[in-house]
């Protein structure tokens, strides 16, 4: 064999393997990894609740969607590609009031989640923010298991999907 066949195919070796691990090195950092409860979250002051999907496999400028409700009544929902505002009514905005009120955050925060998070498999993480007077609550469905009956979390989540689909 000559020198600049032995040449071409390791070089085609070295491609083989390298090429993937150069085309992973350049897209987003998805992370898969757990957050800490306490990382500081960027919170606007008249905020109640917001509801956040990110990471995933997506082309470059992330995966995230969010619907960020404030206390008197405006939201607005941010996505990849566009951004909207717009009104919920009052009554929605007493029901988040009155449940983030009566919201036991410790208790909710100690259902560790033990599966697997969806960002294992290129799907979203949803993070919820609730304001309750000074205090910032974050949860995150890759650290804490979500009860779907929770009234507070099915609002959230209802408000949600109505919004994104607007």
């Amino acid at each position: 064999m000559t020198i600049i066949k032995q040449l071409v195919q390791v070089s085609i070796r070295v491609l083989a393997i390298a090429s993937p691990l150069f085309y992973f090195s350049t897209l987003p950092a998805v992370r898969a990894e757990i957050q800490p409860v306490s990382q500081p979250v960027s919170v606007e002051a008249n905020l109640i609740v917001s509801v956040r999907r990110e990471g995933g496999f997506c082309r470059p400028g992330g995966c995230f969607s969010e619907v960020a409700i404030f206390a008197d009544g405006t939201y607005r929902y941010s996505d990849r590609t566009q951004q909207k505002t717009g009104r919920i009514n009052r009554l929605e905005i007493r029901r988040f009031q009155k449940r983030i009120a009566a919201a036991n955050f410790e208790k909710i925060k100690s259902q560790p989640f033990t599966g697997t998070c969806p960002l294992a498999y290129d799907g979203p993480e949803t993070v919820y923010t609730f304001r309750k007077g000074s205090q910032t609550e974050v949860i995150r469905s890759c650290q804490t298991q979500i009860d779907g009956k929770n009234p507070l979390f099915r609002q959230a989540e209802r408000v949600y999907q109505q919004i994104v689909s607007r």
